[in-house]
């Protein structure tokens, strides 16, 4: 009989790498994204049918070339 590696098995399925539940947000942190999240976000005419999205067409100034950084917040997980 074939042993199963560990990887399949279901308590490594269960296994979490890193926290289940946050803190509870602090107020400032809230009000931030309460206040200040709406005016970052994307406008939903930018975005076509399909669903691409022209990165120039969020700047004013745009540029040849956009990279995109995908942050974990507080260099967790990386």
């Amino acid at each position: 009989m074939a042993k199963i590696p560990l990887a399949f098995t279901k308590e490594a399925r269960r296994r979490v790498f890193g926290r289940r539940l946050g803190r509870p947000m602090g107020e400032s942190r809230q009000a931030a994204i309460d206040d200040v999240l709406p005016r970052l976000t994307v406008p939903a005419d930018r975005v076509t049918e399909d669903g691409t999205l022209d990165p120039s067409s969020l700047f004013a100034n745009p540029s040849r070339e956009t990279v995109f950084e995908i942050g974990f917040g507080n260099g967790e997980h990386l």
